[in-house]
């Protein structure tokens, strides 16, 4: 996995736990 996807994948999971 790119770096860039791995950023996107815990900002998808950050934004949904709040």
């Amino acid at each position: 996995m790119r770096p860039a996807t791995i950023t996107a994948h815990l900002k998808c999971l950050y934004e949904a736990g709040l």
